[in-house]
């Protein structure tokens, strides 16, 4: 790695004017050696170590070099609109218990089913402070309902795929 006030500046965490200060300290101290490239750039180098070899030539070609394709995935999601992993029957019934019993929504996104569970817990979510008007009550009687039927879906769904075994 090259000595010069940008580099310092980064490695020191400190402005590049007072970098370039303490690295003319260090060669009015001999400690240093200033030296200057074709191209006027300034750059330093400890006394007795051979210099670092010069930074490649930038081609004008290479700012506008092709993107280069990302590794492939790990994880190979779904494809969109493909069905989703169906849950088992005992992860369905835990989230239908979940969903009636507790939050509406809650025992979807534990079985499973991530949409339907979001939009669920968010319609549950936002109507208990709309319970003051009375816009909340629907609200929250319909994300009881639409967890109950997801949680029995989920529960159908569940025995067939226990059967298809």
């Amino acid at each position: 790695m090259p000595i010069n006030g940008a580099s310092v500046a980064y490695a020191l965490k400190i402005p590049v004017g007072e970098a370039n200060e303490r690295l003319e300290d260090l060669v009015v101290r001999d400690v240093l050696i200033r030296e200057v490239d074709s191209r006027g750039a300034v750059f330093f180098q400890l006394p007795g170590r051979p210099a670092a070899p010069p930074p490649p030539p930038a081609t004008p070609s290479s700012a506008l070099a092709p993107r280069v394709q990302p590794s492939p995935l790990l994880y190979n999601p779904p494809p969109p609109g493909s069905p989703t992993s169906t849950p088992s029957e005992s992860d369905a019934l835990a989230g239908l218990l979940i969903n009636v019993l507790f939050f509406p929504g809650l025992g979807s996104l534990i079985a499973g089913k991530t949409n339907p569970g979001i939009y669920q817990l968010l319609l549950f979510v936002v109507g208990i402070p709309l319970c003051f008007v009375v816009v909340g009550f629907p609200m929250i009687v319909g994300a009881w309902v639409w967890g109950l039927v997801t949680g029995v879906k989920m529960i159908n769904e569940g025995k067939q795929k226990a059967q298809s075994r």
